[in-house]
């Protein structure tokens, strides 16, 4: 048995990334999965059961998820009890994800798009704690340049015609990231859908139908493009090549920034990374 005894106190999408973990793991050492009632989870299909009474297990190595073998991982952890880490999250997405997460992570209610023949792109600024209050400086934050860069390339790829769907946890207007890129949409005059008063499951799911996302560093949108439409994403070139030699322990001690190390790397079909810009 494999299972999450405990959510994960990281936000919505370190809890997708955390299910994904355990289920890539279930499928790797043909162990049952059983997961803790993680918030939201009833918004979603239940593909795993959840816990009914506690069990005695032994934690996974969050190391072990990243840097050992397939055959090094069934040999540890094929037979007995086990949970993850609480923060084993993003980081071994590349190394571990064998089965299309679609394939057990899928909505209960499915967004209605716009059906106008165009192009849907989401876009997500994540402000809030990593604007200095989480302790990293800002330096998950992205420039509003790299946003509307983002935007033109999209435009000059798809003619124009493109509906773009703005997703932020932080619609302040003295946020530049929010604001100048709220302003490029604006001057462009494309297909905006923007409600800052929506709830951050709408957004969500907003973000896992779309054909194209640009994405920031926030696992809110990198759990989104695992999930739903297969998509195209685009990546910040300055944030993702600071991970093009190591991981970046600023950014997290469980190994997690390895999913910026292995974007650089290597493939993986269930996430196509389209352009860094």
């Amino acid at each position: 048995m494999i299972v999450i005894d405990k959510q994960t106190p990281g936000r919505h999408g370190n809890k997708v990334l955390h299910f994904n973990t355990l289920m890539q793991l279930a499928n790797i050492l043909k162990q049952s999965p059983l997961t803790d009632n993680w918030d939201c989870y009833d918004m979603f299909a239940q593909t795993c059961p959840i816990i009914k009474t506690p069990m005695t297990t032994m934690e996974m190595s969050h190391e072990d998820l990243i840097y050992e073998s397939r055959e090094s991982l069934m040999s540890k952890y094929s037979q007995g009890h086990w949970r993850l880490h609480s923060l084993s999250l993003c980081g071994p997405f590349f190394r571990i994800s064998e089965t299309d997460p679609r394939d057990f992570i899928k909505l209960n209610n499915k967004p209605q798009l716009p059906d106008n023949g165009n192009t849907n792109v989401g876009i997500h600024i994540r402000g809030g704690d990593n604007r200095g209050a989480d302790g990293m400086n800002c330096r998950e934050v992205h420039s509003p340049d790299y946003y509307k860069k983002s935007i033109d390339y999209v435009l000059e790829h798809h003619k124009g015609k493109v509906n773009f769907f703005l997703c932020t946890d932080d619609p302040d207007p003295n946020y530049p990231s929010y604001w100048d890129t709220l302003c490029h949409l604006r001057r462009l005059g494309v297909g905006l859908y923007h409600d800052p008063s929506r709830h951050y499951m709408v957004d969500f799911a907003i973000l896992s139908e779309c054909d194209i996302l640009i994405s920031g560093s926030s696992t809110f949108v990198m759990a989104a493009a695992i999930i739903g439409k297969k998509k195209k994403i685009i990546h910040s070139k300055d944030f993702v090549s600071q991970f093009n030699k190591e991981d970046q322990k600023w950014y997290s001690g469980f190994g997690n920034g390895m999913f910026f190390y292995d974007l650089n790397h290597k493939k993986n079909p269930f996430y196509d990374l389209w352009r860094l810009v």
